[in-house]
Parts: structure tokens; C-alpha cells; sequence
């Protein structure tokens, strides 16, 4: 009695919500009431008959509509149409059928259950046979499930998964390479970069496809791009994951996390560039990605790589080692030059393991470095600039 009592509300409801919707549309739309739908297809019957004498309102009645029997009871269809392939077989269009105010609810109540609770993509493809059931009806119904609102709270509940990109603009190489995209998590921070050619769509979607299938989808992500940019990368990525959203965030409101992270990126690469004396930063972008993952983190105290995995990154290889060594020498020399600046022997400054530092920095001074491009970051800070780039 309970359920029976609860689809009885439900169904009252949506029909009152989708009364108000009729109101609001005025006369033209393709909503029939029981009433009109036996009325339209009377009407279409009678332009079918008249092979002359149709009028203006005949054609364009038949341009929208037909008439099928579909189990005993004549429905009004889309007209379909049946064509011959170059190979000689048959094809017809799907039959696209219009229903009845009451009979959309119960049509998306058994939909929706036999689905298994799908939300508004998966409905729009249960549904899709019936031409005249709108995204905005199935949003309706929806909102009047119970199981489905408990999985909205609970989505609420939860922590909001959330990831930044951002460009690093380069000088091309000999692989055609002028860009790196820079994929940061919030919560472990842990980056991903991946060299790209050019920011047209497919590249972008397919490079960050990339990372969500291996990593899973973020519950938000948000980029430094144009509008139009940002709202054809989500509809892609939407293609794939339905719940995918993207915000749009202006240059001067990066978070500082981001602005750091493409400092520390764009620090480990010149290092990279200049131990393997090579211009083909490309060739290095992944052994940036594992360096800087594997830095320590001091609001995390560990890495990030750690953070995200579980474990720590070690150290591996000769080519590793050499970077490690530049890096190392660097931090050593800047080290040196502060301790003869303020009278210190420079044999009692340690060499010390990277630990990235709270930088406010207002632009990235790279004149230094004419082979490589680094965007310029703004914070509100009053600081005057700071070169860190070696």
C-alpha cells in the first residue's frame, strides 16, 4: 500500500509540473493531452484521405506526423521513410512514436526501473524511442525519485574530487611539440603532464581521456580557457562520463597550488634540458612528471606520489641519477652564493633535498632561458618578482 500510495504522489506531481511546463510553452509545441492526441490524429487521417483540395495546414501536418497501428491502437508516428542501398538491401528509419499526457509518467517510471535507476543521459537513451519526451520532463521525474535523490546526497557528502589544468607554452621542437598540459589533482597533488602539439580540441580531450581512464574522472575540473573552448571539452568528455564538470577559472584567480606546480615543472625540465644536453624537452616531459611527483611535500609530509600510491618514489636509473645530480648542484650553488653573501663558509651549507616553498611570485623572469617559454603568473601579492628558474 505504501509503494502504491508513493507512485500515486509521484505520478501526481510530475503531471502537475508538466502542466505547468504546457502553460509556460504556450501553442506550439508537440505535448498532446488524450483529448488532443485523438484529435491530431483524426486530422492527419483526413489529410491522408484527400488526394486533392489539401490545404497549407494538410501538408504541414503530414510533414510531422503519420499514423501506425501499434498493437491494436493507432499512434501518431514521425513519418518514416525506407531507401535502397548501393548493395540492394531495404532500410527503414526507426519509428519514433508521439504519446499522451497520461501516459509519460508511467512510460519513464518502468524505464527508469528496468535501467536501474540510469541518470539523465541513460533515461535520454531508454526513452529515446518516443519523440515527444523531453530532457525537461525526464529532469522532472528524476527529481521525484527517492533513490535517485539519496545518491545525489550522498555524492554531497562525500569529498569533492577536484583537478586544475593548465598550458606551459614552449618553444616547438623537432617533434612538433610547443605545449605541455599540466593535469593537477587537489587533493594528492599529484601532476601529470603530456606534451601537446597544438590545443585543438581532439588533442586536449584525447590526452586527457588519457588520464581518466586510468586514473578515473575528477567530480570537477577546472582550466584556464576560453568559454567556448571549456564548454566543447566538457560535451566531449561528457560523451564518456555523464556527471563530468567543467568550470572555467581566470588567469589572475589560479590557485597558488597550480602557480607553484607549473614553477616546480618548468624548474625540473630546464635541469632535465641542460644534464642531457638536449633541446627535445618533449623527450623529458616524463621523467618531469615522476621528479616532481616524487618531491616532498610539506603539507602533505610525504610526496605526492606517495600520497596518491601509497608508496614512495625511489630513485632509479643513471639518467635519473644525472637529474637528480643537476638538481642537486643547482640548489647547492644557490645555497653557496647565500652563504658568501652573508659571510658564511660555504663548506658548512649542506646540500639538502628539494622541499617546494610558498612562492608569490607576480611573473616568471625567463630571459635566461630563450629555449624554453613560461607563462606568466600573477597573484595579488604585492612581492616584487623572484627568479627561480636556474
Amino acid at each position: 500500500m505504501e509503494d502504491e500510495n508513493e507512485y500515486a504522489n509521484m505520478k501526481t506531481t510530475f503531471n502537475n509540473k508538466l502542466n505547468e511546463i504546457i502553460k509556460a510553452k504556450g501553442v506550439n509545441h508537440q505535448i498532446f493531452n488524450p483529448l488532443s492526441y485523438a484529435t491530431m490524429i483524426s486530422k492527419v487521417e483526413h489529410a491522408k484521405g484527400l488526394k486533392f483540395g489539401k490545404t497549407p495546414a494538410d501538408y504541414a501536418r503530414l510533414k510531422k506526423y503519420d499514423i501506425l497501428e501499434i498493437d491494436g491502437v493507432k499512434r501518431l508516428v514521425v513519418p518514416f521513410f525506407s531507401s535502397t542501398t548501393s548493395s540492394g538491401n531495404k532500410t527503414s528509419s526507426a519509428i519514433r512514436m508521439f504519446v499522451h499526457t497520461d501516459e509519460i509518467f508511467d512510460i519513464l517510471h518502468t524505464a527508469h526501473l528496468k535501467s536501474g535507476h540510469k541518470s539523465r543521459q541513460g533515461m535520454t537513451q531508454e526513452v529515446s524511442q518516443f519523440k515527444n519526451i523531453t530532457r525537461e520532463m525526464i529532469m522532472i521525474y528524476l527529481g521525484l525519485c527517492e533513490v535517485c535523490q539519496e545518491k545525489v546526497a550522498k555524492f554531497h557528502e562525500r569529498e569533492i574530487k577536484k583537478s586544475y589544468i593548465d598550458f606551459i607554452s614552449m618553444s616547438a621542437d623537432q617533434h612538433g611539440y610547443n605545449l605541455i598540459l599540466v593535469y593537477l589533482d587537489v587533493k594528492t597533488q599529484f601532476v601529470q603532464l603530456r606534451p601537446l602539439k597544438n590545443t585543438e580540441l581532439q588533442e586536449v580531450t584525447q590526452s586527457l581521456l588519457d588520464i581518466f581512464t586510468i586514473f578515473g574522472p575528477p567530480d570537477l575540473l577546472q582550466g584556464n580557457v576560453s568559454n567556448e573552448f571549456g564548454s566543447s571539452l566538457a560535451n566531449e568528455v561528457c560523451l564518456f562520463w555523464s556527471d563530468f564538470k567543467f568550470n572555467f577559472i581566470k588567469t589572475e584567480d589560479r590557485d597558488q597550488l597550480l602557480v607553484e606546480c607549473t614553477i616546480r615543472v618548468t624548474e625540473i625540465l630546464n635541469a632535465w634540458v641542460e644534464a642531457n644536453k638536449t633541446m627535445e624537452w618533449s623527450e623529458g616531459v616524463k621523467y618531469v612528471q615522476y621528479m616532481k611527483n616524487r618531491d616532498f611535500n610539506p603539507t602533505l609530509n610525504r610526496s605526492a606520489g606517495e600520497a596518491l600510491l601509497g608508496h614512495k618514489f625511489g630513485r632509479s636509473g643513471t639518467r635519473k641519477r644525472s637529474l637528480d645530480q643537476a638538481l642537486s648542484d643547482k640548489e647547492e650553488e644557490s645555497d653557496a652564493q647565500e652563504a658568501m653573501n652573508s659571510g658564511i663558509d660555504k663548506q658548512d651549507v649542506p646540500i639538502k633535498q628539494y622541499a617546494p616553498k610558498r612562492i608569490k611570485l607576480e611573473q616568471v623572469d625567463n630571459s635566461e632561458v630563450p629555449h624554453l617559454i613560461v607563462p606568466n603568473i600573477k597573484t595579488n601579492d604585492e612581492d616584487e618578482p623572484e627568479n627561480i628558474l636556474p
